[in-house]
């Protein structure tokens, strides 16, 4: 029986440790072309990130938005059909149950949530998990409630709503899902999408000294938000009064309090402003924007934590995009930030990949150039194997063609198995291990009924020659 029950930790623990990958969308991939200056910054600055996840059985597939400023998960009661806001029809799922307990709000948003679950999959590997959320009634539709469900990556709960455990990693933790309490944000090479990865160090497999970390402190502006303090900060040369950092997934822009615009403005826009190659638009935010063909090198941005010396640095290339051949600066200034704070978005997530590790409250980055660099030199290195390989296949074998090309379509399919974060060797070890564990237990009975039929078969004898 002890072994038993070792084999059983032992599944639990490697199942427990591996990655759940949940992919994340962004609005910006879906901005339109024909969008004017003031509509595309719009969008860059009210992004919005969301997941497609089935809810129910028989599911129903919704778009969830992704929240980095809330703990909980809420999902929206249906309340008559709307077009405009999808929701999640609980009657119409079997599996949906009301676990008991009510919360009761002042905010405009809700005014009354109840304690409930449901089987959610998200991708390819969180599938029909049993999840807790509250389902909440909505009276008041903004940029998150027109989503019929928001998924909370905070790490912070509200303080009215303590024992009501409803965030997706504290879950996917608590129940064994995962062995690691930290996730990764990494937004993709080419797009404004890319992966959460909840539960494993992606780094593991990539050169140690580009990954760096430092303790973060959750900073405080209206909600909780992961962040450092006490950073130097410098624009080439010139000390800048940015001490704070916080990390801001949903946004599309750098934002820095109004101070510094004409800190930039006189430093690299106000030339080409009087020759009317930039532009400079007031709406909600300051921003600039120049002519295609402009070219403006601000530098480096730098920022150094000074407790550990944990640096970072953005330049031209990563503070401006194009759009409809006009060269948008990302960094916004508005006058609702606080003027020691700098908001990073999209420009600073592009650059490095963020790893939120909940255990030990630290907050570390990955260069993300450089991850792609070294997975293109991997696959180089493993395409000249792949060369070699089948340079001597032709010389040792040339006149069977259709078996070189078995081999060759074999390649192929190994290569995207790789590729596909090992799923099949895992399903492999997960066989081995149920028909070791069925076997065990085979045995266990066995030797049970050996013992009964031991014990029978005295009694039998006692009662013959007694």
């Amino acid at each position: 029986m002890d072994l038993t029950l070792l084999l059983f930790l032992h599944i639990f623990k490697l199942f427990g440790s591996s990655e759940i990958v949940i992919p994340f969308y962004s609005r910006l991939s879906e901005i339109p072309k024909n969008q004017t200056s003031q509509e595309f910054i719009y969008s860059l600055t009210s992004n919005e990130l969301y997941s497609k996840v089935k809810i129910g059985t028989p599911s129903q597939e919704l778009d969830f938005l992704i929240d980095f400023e809330n703990y909980n998960t809420f999902v929206i009661k249906y309340e008559g059909a709307d077009k405009r806001y999808p929701r999640f029809i609980d009657n119409n799922s079997s599996t949906f149950e009301k676990l008991g307990g009510k919360i009761y709000f002042s905010a405009n948003e809700f005014t009354m949530a109840e304690n409930s679950s449901d089987l959610i999959t998200i991708g390819k590997t969180l599938k029909n998990f049993n999840y807790t959320f509250l389902h909440a009634k909505n009276i008041k539709i903004d940029y998150k409630t027109k989503y019929p469900g928001i998924i909370g990556f905070n790490v912070v709960p509200n303080q009215y709503i303590l024992h009501y455990e409803s965030g997706l990693v504290q879950q996917l933790k608590s129940k064994n899902v995962i062995n690691n309490y930290l996730f990764t944000l990494s937004f993709n090479e080419n797009d404004f999408n890319g992966n959460i990865i909840i539960g494993k160090n992606i780094y593991e497999d990539y050169p140690k000294e580009n990954f760096t970390s430092d303790y973060c402190l959750i900073t405080r502006d209206y909600n909780y938000y992961w962040g450092w303090h006490y950073l130097t900060s410098h624009l080439n040369s010139e000390i800048l009064n940015i001490t704070d950092i916080s990390i801001r997934p949903e946004l599309g822009v750098i934002m820095l309090n109004i101070y510094y615009k004409d800190f930039f403005k006189k430093k690299f826009f106000e030339e080409k402003l009087n020759e009317g190659k930039c532009h400079e638009i007031s709406i909600k935010y300051n921003y600039y924007f120049c002519d295609k063909d402009v070219n403006i090198d601000i530098g480096e941005l730098n920022f150094e934590i000074k407790r550990s010396g944990l640096k970072f640095s953005l330049n031209s290339k990563d503070l401006f995009i194009e759009y409809n051949n006009k060269l948008y600066f990302l960094i916004v200034f508005g006058i609702y930030i606080d003027k020691k704070e700098a908001k990073l978005g999209y420009p600073f997530l592009k650059k490095y990949d963020i790893i939120f590790n909940i255990d030990n409250r630290h907050l570390g980055f990955y260069n993300f150039k450089i991850k792609y660099e070294y997975k293109k030199e991997s696959e180089i290195e493993n395409g000249k194997k792949e060369n070699n390989n089948s340079e001597e296949n032709k010389k040792e074998i040339q006149t069977d063609e259709s078996n070189n090309s078995e081999k060759n379509e074999g390649k192929i399919e190994n290569k995207e198995n790789n590729r596909n974060y090992n799923f099949d060797s895992t399903k492999i070890i997960f066989i081995i291990l149920i028909v070791l564990l069925v076997l065990i237990v085979m045995y266990i009975i066995f030797t049970i009924f050996r013992k009964f039929e031991r014990k029978r078969k005295g009694k039998l004898y006692d009662e013959l020659f007694l």
